[in-house]
């Protein structure tokens, strides 16, 4: 049966191949990737053999919908300008006009196999074709052979999903002939563009090759540039953050490419650290294509050695930092309920609910630990986002507090920005930048567009707090602000608080460095080192501390996402730090406090700072001065020293240890004794 199958596939590729020279196409690409034609195979009920009935319930294809078919037509009949990104393959070079005495428009159907596009929707070849080596006559060359890897790019959504970035190429073949150099370069990478590369080497085209994509800060010539961003209240800073949008959005590429979404440089940051195998442990929420990958083996219940298992990229050889792929569907809706925030009907295609996706990264990764769910003491707890939300994992605090911001990400993170250009409106596609966005920010950030041809300037429409907290006439919810700004000043005045005690409590430790965060850092690691189970309660309440204050610090939030948790966490550190910093360096005690003359007295103690050394024990009678009277070994970190009480009278006596380098000197309490 086997043989007899690849002998039908062998001969219908011939058929194909041999067919192809007598075949008109449509669009730029020769191809028989057209979306009816992968139908063949790929609609079955599950895995990659099911994908087709999953694409057509997406707002890519709604194949067969003759609502939608007349809703895109507009956007084709409109042609260069709006079609490549509303259609497959589209070639301006085919895009012949339909003239008028009252308009250009451009055709919408297809017809003899030389139309200007293969399919008026997003279909598979939109995505999967690259001109291969058989000059795209073997669909196999790149649809089927081309590295999982590369389907993790954010390229293949970028060609479309960043409007208003002008293409680099000069498309002159246009029809009409252009009338200057701007109306020649549409807004996006059209049909020549390969975002997973081709067959000879597998290197998908550089969208900078097709696309001015605009990264603010960073300066881009303004004559390939037609988007417009925000400029901060000091006139001259320009921040991330779209103003035009475009129907849905269209322009969350743009966002997403900029250096202050971290998602595009999470596999550079981590791939700065080295190449250590350990860190092959990080590429799931580092790298698409490792989480692709993975659950490419896990949907299918393949482990390493079974067919059709896919190798998990390993630090060196990942290649994608956190991508469109990472979070959204490509051949499905979605998970339910996957529809826009700002918007109902907007399909957003998430692979799982908002409320859940984010935390699948976002999380300290508690649950194997002694106490699930918890931290362990001197452990460096990684961005505790969900464990905040949830009011869990901190050490000596109840567990338990969930905050009103739990499930709120995307309202808090990504609000809309910019202004449909066409009439005004707010655009309702949520922004990819990811970063807060504080009232005080939004109020004094402004933007100059033309709406209807006329210059307009305009506020940025919400903030982060807008979605819960807008106000009638403040819709960017700046009565909040002074909320926002005390809570956080507070939380960072603690924390600082906390290092300082944390310093001095590694201090007491015996733990020396250049400042109190090297003193802290050493003293974690040591005692690391040496294990728990040899910590004394001074150590175990350091390391406490030390972890909850790396709580608060990696989450990142200082306070929002969960005031009252945050406080208790980071003031119960402060308490904990403050126990160890009250501890003597130096200790010492009497066998006898209160005497008859010419008895004799042991006085000891112990050097928390050193297991070897001197000490010099001092002696003052009454009220009269400190003076010197013996001095006496350390043996691992004890001394000890006897004294005839020859004269009556009140004695105080105290232990001095010398600091150095690498040692924290001090000075013990005293001790009194009374002679009679």
């Amino acid at each position: 049966m086997v043989k007899r199958v690849l002998i039908v596939a062998v001969v219908l590729a011939a058929i194909l191949v041999l067919a192809a020279p007598a075949l008109a196409f449509d669009g730029f690409r020769q191809t028989y990737t057209n979306s009816t034609t992968c139908a063949g195979c790929h609609s079955g009920t599950s895995g990659p053999l099911g994908v087709y009935a999953g694409w057509q319930t997406t707002k890519h294809a709604d194949v067969g919908n003759p609502a939608f078919f007349q809703a895109n037509a507009l956007p084709i009949e409109d042609g260069p300008s709006c079609a490549g990104c509303h259609s497959g393959n589209y070639d301006p070079g085919k895009a012949t006009p339909i003239v008028t005495a009252t308009s250009t428009t451009y055709p919408f159907a297809n017809t003899a196999g030389d139309d200007a596009f293969s399919e008026p929707f997003i279909g598979c070849s939109s995505c999967h074709w690259g001109t291969s080596a058989g000059g795209g006559t073997d669909p196999a060359d790149t649809t089927h052979a081309v590295p999982y890897a590369n389907m993790a790019s954010a390229q293949i959504c970028g060609q479309c999903h960043s409007r208003f970035s002008k293409t680099v190429k000069s498309y002159a073949v246009i029809k009409p002939a252009p009338t200057s150099a701007a109306s020649i370069q549409p807004e996006y990478t059209l049909g020549d563009f390969n975002p997973l590369g081709t067959a000879t080497a597998w290197t998908p085209d550089p969208i900078s090759s097709f696309l001015n994509v605009p990264t603010p800060p960073s300066a881009t010539p303004a004559t390939s540039v037609n988007q417009v961003y925000y400029t901060a209240a000091d006139g001259t800073t320009v921040l991330p953050y779209v103003a035009k949008a475009h129907a849905g959005g269209a322009t969350q590429y743009e966002d997403w490419a900029t250096k202050a979404d971290h998602h595009s440089v999470a596999l550079d940051a981590l791939k700065a650290m080295g190449n250590a195998p350990f860190l092959n442990s990080c590429l799931e929420c580092h790298s698409t294509d490792y989480r692709i990958t993975d659950e490419w083996n896990k949907e299918r219940g393949l482990k390493a050695g079974d067919r059709g298992y896919k190798p998990l990229p390993t630090i060196e050889t990942a290649k994608y930092g956190i991508t469109c792929q990472a979070c959204h569907t490509t051949h499905s809706k979605g998970a339910a309920p996957s529809e826009g925030l700002w918007n109902a009907s907007f399909d957003t295609q998430l692979k799982a609910p908002a409320s859940q996706l984010c935390v699948e990264c976002h999380n300290a990764e508690l649950e194997g630990n002694p106490t699930p769910g918890v931290a362990v003491p001197g452990q460096e707890v990684h961005h505790p986002m969900k464990e905040m939300m949830n009011g869990t994992g901190a050490i000596d605090v109840p567990q338990g507090s969930p905050s009103v911001h739990k499930g709120k990400c995307v309202q808090c993170h990504m609000p809309p920005t910019g202004y449909n250009t066409y009439d005004g409106s707010v655009g309702t596609a949520a922004n990819h930048v990811f970063r807060i966005i504080q009232p005080m920010e939004a109020v004094g950030a402004s933007a100059t567009i033309s709406l209807a041809g006329v210059p307009t300037t305009l506020p940025m429409p919400y903030s982060a707090c807008s979605k819960c907290h807008s106000r009638p006439g403040d819709e960017q919810a700046l009565w909040i602000q002074n909320t926002l700004t005390d809570r956080q000043d507070a939380m960072k005045a603690w924390d600082a608080q906390t290092t300082s005690l944390l310093g001095a409590a590694a201090s007491r430790l015996g733990f020396a460095g250049a400042d109190n965060a090297t003193k802290v850092a050493n003293a974690n690691s040591a005692l690391n080192d040496i294990g728990q189970s040899k910590w004394t309660a001074n150590d175990l309440n350091f390391q406490k501390a030390f972890t909850n204050q790396q709580y608060i610090e990696s989450e990142g939030s200082w306070g929002i996402h969960n005031w009252d948790y945050a406080r208790t966490v980071i003031l119960k550190a402060q308490s904990e730090a403050t126990a160890v910093a009250s501890q003597a360096v130096v200790t010492i005690s009497a066998s006898k406090t209160s005497v008859k003359k010419n008895t004799t007295v042991k006085y000891s103690g112990k050097v928390r700072t050193s297991a070897t050394g001197k000490v010099t024990i001092q002696k003052k009678k009454g009220s009269g001065s400190w003076k010197k009277w013996k001095t006496v070994n350390l043996s691992k970190g004890s001394y000890s020293a006897s004294l005839k009480m020859t004269s009556k009278g009140t004695f105080y006596f105290r232990s001095k240890f010398a600091a150095s380098a690498t040692q924290v000197g001090g000075t013990s309490s005293s001790v009194k004794v009374v002679v009679k």
